[in-house]
């Protein structure tokens, strides 16, 4: 493939850590500027490698010439499945997935593919209404979707019961014997009752089943990161070259894409770098083709990547948190909950404070025992209460009861003389 110009502007930058985050490891740790490119379907003989786990044999089998040698080539494509035909690669987008804002150093490379090809493929979105893992009652589903058993028993241990007409089921069966529900699902569950689709298992074939992907991440590396870990993890199989050598590979079975799984040594050089990895995908149902890099000192220190060359810290990098020596409140048989009132005491469940340091027994604020109502307070007269109340001086009980929708009734406390007494008072909400 013909390497074009490249500005190395939007990439991935490795510094040290911020010295107020060193010791937390978190997505800005990993590498997050990836390019994609394939799929590449594999051949007869491979798929059948594929299918006995021959996961070596898989892997050194090539999916394209020189593939060691690949570099990526940013091109504008309008059809993913066609990456390989127009010997493009294309920038991985974490908005593709609605787990981004919590997991934006994932790159998950049959999304690419997937989120172009299946809202075009026939009878869409019929079945794939609704969505996998959403609780609905039975007759929101078909005998054709594929739903997870309900449990009876401990988890994991229990017996596997049909969520359409509850009956035990012997073994893992793929269709009731009774109703004729299609099942799945088997590592997961519904609720009785509140049956839920087998996560992966709804999707019809997809292009790219038995296929490889190819990730690439240009890094930037300063002189003082010569030797490092690579801390990988990954849901299917995968091998990595950096700078065109082998690094390292896992031929392991499917597994859910965690941080940190797998542990390689290796050499980078001063400046630019290429990290190449190639991912054996099965199907949806086994693997997405999901992966997650970086790198790390021997001693476990972080590193930081920065997309941007000029990105810098803040210039308060001697902010330090300090905490007092613990302070005695008092012994309670519930779990603490604290409140600051208007005219600045505190209340921990049976104590309150006008300082933070000071600390007398109060009544009890509220009462975790379910449906409990407040100890030792007073019925209110609701003729002695104005309409207009501070908030601050109100709590309502966290149990309602629906009279009919949209209306509830409720318990509120009120205190006037920072919780030293209270009365409660029955409340209609709308």
């Amino acid at each position: 493939m013909k390497q074009a110009e490249h500005d190395y502007k939007c990439e991935n930058y490795l510094v040290s850590c911020d010295p107020n985050q060193s010791g937390y490891r978190q997505w800005k740790n990993f590498l997050r500027q990836w390019y994609i490119h394939g799929p590449f379907p594999m051949s007869e003989e491979i798929r059948a490698a594929a299918q006995a786990r021959q996961w070596n044999e898989v892997l050194d089998a090539e999916a394209t010439a020189n593939e060691a040698t690949l570099t990526p080539d940013a091109k504008p494509v309008t059809d993913p499945r066609k990456m390989v035909e127009q010997e493009a690669w294309m920038r991985w987008e974490t908005y593709l997935r609605g787990t981004n804002w919590w997991c934006p150093e994932k790159v998950i490379a049959c999304a690419m593919t997937h989120e172009w090809y299946i809202p075009r493929t026939e009878n869409y979105p019929q079945w794939a209404m609704p969505p996998d893992r959403i609780h609905l009652p039975i007759e929101h589903y078909r005998k054709e979707d594929v739903l997870s058993p309900f449990w009876v028993g401990p988890y994991g241990t229990g017996c596997p019961y049909c969520p359409r007409c509850e009956i035990k089921l012997e073994g893992k069966p793929d269709t009731c014997p009774n109703c004729t529900q299609r099942l799945g699902g088997y590592d997961s569950y519904s609720a009785p009752g509140w049956p839920r689709k087998a996560l992966r298992e709804n999707c019809p074939a997809l292009p790219d089943e038995y296929s490889f992907y190819f990730l690439a991440a240009r890094v930037h590396i300063p002189a003082d990161m010569g030797q490092m870990n690579l801390m990988v993890g990954s849901d299917c199989r995968y091998k990595v070259w950096i700078n065109h050598e082998e690094a390292g590979r896992y031929v392991g079975p499917s597994r859910f894409c965690r941080w940190d799984m797998d542990r390689h040594v290796v050499d980078l050089n001063e400046g630019w770098n290429l990290l190449l990895v190639k991912l054996a995908h099965e199907k949806l149902k086994a693997d997405e083709g999901t992966f997650v890099a970086r790198f790390g000192f021997f001693d476990n220190r972080l590193v930081t990547v920065h997309d941007f060359q000029n990105e810098n810290f803040a210039t308060e990098t001697q902010l330090r948190i300090t905490a007092s020596e613990p302070i005695a409140i008092g012994i309670d048989d519930d779990f603490p909950m604290l409140r600051r009132f208007p005219d600045g005491s505190l209340v921990c469940n049976t104590f309150k404070s006008s300082n933070g340091v000071d600390w007398t027994p109060c009544q009890k604020l509220i009462s975790h025992e379910t449906n409990a109502v407040w100890q030792d307070a007073k019925p209110a007269d609701p003729q002695k209460w104005e309409r207009k109340q501070n908030p601050s001086t109100l709590i309502l009980h966290e149990k309602c009861t629906e009279l009919k929708p949209g209306v509830y009734r409720g318990k509120l406390c009120r205190s006037t003389d920072g919780w030293s007494s209270r009365e409660t008072l029955d409340a209609t909400i709308y």
